[in-house]
């Protein structure tokens, strides 16, 4: 329809107009990236405008979600707008984002929204990514944090669940380890509460 619109004179400077407003409106949401995706109504404006600009502006917009994505992982609204981004499935985007959230994920799987970030990661990216989260916690002094937390136990579980490769191993091994420490643990506080 637009491109009909489009051949004649009268409205093609109407739809010209209508275009670089809109490539104005996406700048102007790039720009307040934060105070959008952290609003109710903002995320799904941050969704639609990952959806349908293409080009610089959409580059712009990936890349002030992903500056941003330390603390939108832990919005109530803005963790949503990360899932959207890594719902994309673009593997540089993919890759800059967990750069930005490296060192992070254990904060992050034991947060509310947070952990829905890292199970989103889990689910949806490549295995090489699912991987290095992995790594990255079981190499965290607190990971046995992970299998008390009541979201942490989620991330733990979507992790054992889509993990295919070597880490694997040593985190059904440490996962084995904190069970039977936790439950000795119980063991010897329960008996020594009884006597």
């Amino acid at each position: 329809m637009v491109c009909s619109l489009s051949h004649y004179s009268f409205t093609a400077s109407t739809v010209s107009d209508c275009i670089l407003s809109l490539q104005y409106l996406l700048n102007v949401v790039a720009n307040n990236c934060f105070e959008i995706a952290t609003d109710k109504s903002g995320c799904c404006v941050m969704h639609h405008c990952l959806d349908y600009a293409r080009g610089e502006t959409k580059e712009l917009l990936m890349a002030e979600i992903i500056v941003n994505a330390s603390l939108l992982s832990e919005d109530c609204y803005g963790n949503y707008v990360v899932q959207h981004l890594v719902a994309m499935k673009i593997p540089r985007v993919t890759e800059n984002l967990l750069r930005h959230l490296e060192g992070k994920f254990l904060f992050l799987s034991c947060n509310k929204y947070g952990s829905n970030v890292v199970e989103r990661i889990f689910l949806v990216s490549e295995e090489q990514y699912s991987a290095q989260i992995i790594l990255e916690l079981l190499h965290h002094p607190n990971v046995s944090r992970l299998l008390v937390d009541p979201f942490g136990n989620y991330v733990t579980k979507t992790a054992l669940m889509v993990s295919k490769v070597s880490p694997t191993f040593g985190f059904v091994q440490f996962l084995c380890l904190c069970i039977c420490i936790t439950t000795l643990w119980y063991t010897k506080f329960t008996y020594a509460n009884t006597t």
